[in-house]
């Protein structure tokens, strides 16, 4: 894995990437320049705005972004890796990150008691597999190293079997012995839980989630940046890119929540599978009790980390930690708000811990980065043909 620092063709003013980039080029050789602003030219290249390509925003954001955001506020997903790779030291090498080894962090979140799934990381023998997930009535199974929802499956007990979110059903040793071979090849099994009541109707499939942004700011932890993730489908995540939905939440109460089609960002009254009206989501309780839980746990990763975006599960029985990422997506943010990241309390908190960082650390962000290699999910064969008829089976 590669970090890269391009710089846009030109500077569309913003405060956070002017001083990003402003930094950046202090601490640059003339060659260093040249190649990050070949990497701007590159990253635009293909974009049809003419505005968009001078600001080095790739095709796919530019459409996106299209009358939601002013291109020149926007934090484009090319500059995050490169920001988050200052803000968070620790975690590079991958290999030995803690938010990117989802074996290591649950065990790390399981110690300090934090709220959390219950987990399965080994023996990876069908028998031991079987033996935990007999315990639940439906389990999620995640690949290591991956991030987006890549890889994961949800499996619920059915007479006579077990079935997958897509309704294919399994009988129980089959089954086992699929799930052993992903615990064998670092993967892990998790508890799946369910949503909080007040949520059930509006994220069917997929248990809904808080992304919270926490900063290590001036040796205090705050919390900025809440969005309210959830599922748009009967699939068993909430990611974005995959036809999840999100909404802005402020005061505890989600605002208008987006969906991405065709390309482009689409704004919905009602959930695209049920129906339901998502106006006037009630979150207070639910996001408070989340900020807590994600500000504890960035105090349990330790100060390695200066920014982490929490996804904090929505559960029946209240919010449970999933996951940290070093490198979380801007995209959600902005769109969900309608502007720039600079434009918000979290982008101004970016701004702040990026003021902070010592020369030393400017002048170590190269162009062009090694983060070091980490072992990427493995592809695993799909489990054998069902046993079981799919006939007349309920995936609701």
């Amino acid at each position: 894995m590669i970090t890269t620092r391009p710089l846009p063709p030109i500077s569309g003013g913003d405060p956070l990437l002017g001083f990003y980039h402003e930094q950046l080029l202090r601490h640059w050789t003339p060659r260093q320049r040249a190649l990050a602003a070949g990497l701007g030219k590159l990253a635009g290249r293909s974009t049809h705005d003419p505005r968009c390509r001078a600001l080095g925003i790739p095709e796919d954001e530019a459409r996106l972004l299209a009358g939601i955001v002013d291109p020149a506020h926007y934090l484009s997903q090319l500059y995050r890796r490169g920001i988050h790779r200052l803000l968070n030291p620790a975690a590079i090498p991958l290999a030995s990150s803690l938010l990117k080894d989802k074996r290591s962090f649950a065990a790390v979140i399981a110690n300090a008691e934090l709220p959390a799934p219950e987990t399965f990381s080994g023996p990876a023998s069908p028998t031991a597999v079987a033996a935990w997930f007999e315990r639940h009535g439906e389990i999620v199974a995640k690949p290591n190293y991956s991030s987006r929802g890549r890889g994961v499956a949800r499996y619920r007990r059915i007479a006579h079997g077990w079935a997958d979110s897509n309704g294919t059903r399994f009988q129980a040793d089959a089954l086992a012995a699929h799930l052993a071979r992903v615990v064998g090849r670092g993967g892990l099994l998790q508890q799946a839980l369910r949503t909080a009541p007040r949520l059930s109707d509006i994220s069917p499939g997929a248990l809904p989630t808080l992304r919270v942004h926490t900063f290590r700011l001036g040796g205090t932890l705050a919390a900025h940046g809440l969005v309210l993730r959830i599922g748009g489908g009967s699939g068993p995540v909430d990611n974005f890119s995959r036809g999840g939905l999100a909404a802005a939440v402020v005061d505890g109460t989600a605002g208008d929540v987006i969906g991405k089609a065709d390309g482009r960002i689409r704004h919905l009254r009602r959930h695209p599978a049920t129906g339901i009206s998502l106006e006037e989501i009630d979150l207070r309780d639910l996001a408070d009790a989340a900020v807590r839980l994600a500000i504890a746990a960035h105090a349990t990763i330790g100060a390695g980390y200066g920014l982490i975006g929490w996804d904090i599960g929505l559960a029946d029985c209240g919010p449970v930690l999933i996951e940290g990422n070093w490198n979380p997506g801007h995209q959600l943010t902005q769109f969900t708000n309608a502007c720039g990241l600079s434009q918000l309390a979290v982008g101004r908190a970016y701004l702040q811990a990026l003021e902070a960082l010592p020369a030393s650390a400017w002048a170590d962000a190269a162009p062009l980065q090694w983060d070091g290699q980490y072992l990427p999910a493995p592809k695993l064969a799909p489990l054998p043909s069902p046993s079981i008829s799919t006939a007349g089976l309920q995936t609701d």
